[in-house]
């Protein structure tokens, strides 16, 4: 016998952990060419890889982990332009910016990184014990 659903006593449940296994496909695929022109020719190869997901899958995902790539970057650009924050000409304005932009990214990524550290707890335990009810669309936690 399955696990019944909590909200509406049904027997058409999953777990959650198969509902996001079974909604996501992963692709990977690569090209190589040649191109002929009127200097010469050429090689070029690439590749790319894609991840998609149905809905149902895409409402239990894990929560994305905040990149720090931007704020180290702005932190970077400020101290590279920074001597142009004592020159008389307008490049003045262009370290200002950039320092103003450093601020908001490193207050965007506290934030996030904040959000994060609520709700990944609360995923993981219903990645690992949670239930998705197809007759209610209800999700509920079960602990063995």
């Amino acid at each position: 016998m399955g696990t019944q659903c909590s909200n509406c006593g049904g027997n058409h449940t999953q777990a959650i952990r198969a509902v996001i296994q079974a909604g996501t496909t992963y692709s990977n695929g690569s090209v190589v060419g040649v191109g002929v022109g009127t200097s010469g020719a050429g090689t070029f190869a690439g590749s790319s890889s894609t991840t998609s997901q149905t809905t149902l899958a895409a409402r239990f995902s894990e929560p994305k982990k905040p990149k720090k790539l931007e704020m180290i970057a702005g932190g970077i650009m400020s101290v590279a332009t920074s001597p142009w924050l004592f020159s008389k000409t307008p490049l003045a304005f262009i370290t200002l910016g950039l320092v103003a932009w450093w601020a908001w990214e490193t207050r965007a990524y506290l934030k996030r990184s904040k959000r994060y550290a609520e709700h990944y707890p609360v995923w993981k335990n219903m990645y690992d014990y949670g239930y998705y009810c197809h007759a209610c669309g209800n999700a509920f936690a079960v602990r063995n």
